[in-house]
């Protein structure tokens, strides 16, 4: 994480810098249409022809589940004939999408609930999944598909379409023939753009901008009868992106990101002997110092490369400008 990560940061970095102005995108890359979300689903099951790699016998809970679902299906036998080896307790998670209906089939994730070593080969039996209003919405079985060797990634696999939808997700995207959008983050600027936008292309538009993420529509009269090709109309609008400057930091793996927004106020910094002056000076570099009369992206960085800098110091070095409020960006560290 030496000079070669600094070198191959500011490869990134500069044709970054070299933009300018606010991202045009899509509508419908940048916002939802509310109402259109996923639901999670969770469910409890049970594991079985685990070859001896199951939950030991030490488990309780995986000898109740086995007498439990054996007893429904009309099995009685004895303690001293259970045997919880072959068999694992799991939790059984899933998503499923807005408009799903019965009939289809989603993808579900199981992991061991107790001391299973493996859940390779094992075949999950039918698991009722829930939602948070505890009506079930799909039924999960099949094989499990276990990949990796070491036993923390074995404990856990997936089965491809492996649950079967049983009721219906209700979605509304559109009410009392308005729809609203959701834009992923919050920005009064982007929102300003989008209503513009819309307004531009269809005349006479009725829109109203509720808070920096969300913005109502009016199906206009000529789309009262299609409102879905009214939406499809909408997302395709490409619009002009504003977010506020950040500045994200990997602390574990040294990686550095910073958008082209980024600035650098007036600031001088020392360390570990690197000693680095922004603002009122002309650009100089002497050993391991550098002035610059501005700092944006391409310029920090060129110059903690210049001097041979580390990754680690940049982080640092981010760190101490941003504590000093030179930094015009929001530090974000991982």
């Amino acid at each position: 994480m030496g000079k070669r990560l600094v070198t191959g940061l500011l490869a990134l970095l500069l044709p970054v810098a070299s933009l300018a102005g606010a991202v045009s995108a899509r509508i419908k890359d940048i916002a939802t249409v509310r109402g259109m979300r996923d639901n999670q689903l969770i469910g409890y099951g049970l594991v079985v022809g685990l070859g001896g790699k199951g939950d030991s016998a030490r488990s309780a809970l995986t000898r109740q589940t086995i007498r439990t679902l054996l007893g429904n299906l009309g099995v009685s036998f004895g303690d001293q004939e259970l045997q919880a080896a072959n068999s694992a307790v799991v939790i059984v998670t899933a998503t499923i999408n807005p408009f799903s209906r019965e009939g289809d089939r989603i993808d579900v994730t199981v992991a061991s609930l107790a001391d299973a070593r493996s859940l390779t080969g094992g075949i999950l039996l039918q698991t009722p999944l829930k939602a948070a209003n505890g009506a079930v919405y799909a039924v999960a079985q099949g094989q499990v598909l276990v990949g990796g060797s070491s036993e923390t990634t074995t404990a856990s696999g997936g089965i491809p379409k492996g649950a079967l939808v049983e009721r219906s997700v209700p979605a509304t995207f559109y009410e009392n023939n308005t729809v609203r959008l959701s834009i992923h983050d919050r920005d009064f600027s982007t929102m300003d753009n989008i209503g513009k936008a819309l307004a531009k292309k269809f005349s006479g538009l009725v829109y109203r901008v509720e808070d920096p993420t969300s913005i109502s529509v009016t199906i206009p009269d000529s789309y009262k009868d299609n409102p879905v090709g009214f939406i499809a109309t909408l997302e395709t609008i490409e619009i002009e992106c504003d977010t506020p400057a950040r500045v994200v930091v990997d602390g574990k793996s040294g990686t550095v990101v910073m958008g082209e927004n980024v600035r650098i106020g007036t600031v001088a910094v020392s360390y570990n002997g690197i000693r680095i002056t922004v603002g009122n000076y002309s650009d100089a570099k002497i050993g391991n110092s550098f002035m610059l009369s501005s700092a944006d992206v391409k310029s920090l960085v060129d110059g903690l490369n210049q001097i041979g800098a580390r990754a680690t110091d940049i982080i640092n070095i981010l760190q101490a400008i941003e504590k000093s409020g030179a930094l015009k960006a929001r530090l974000i560290v991982m």
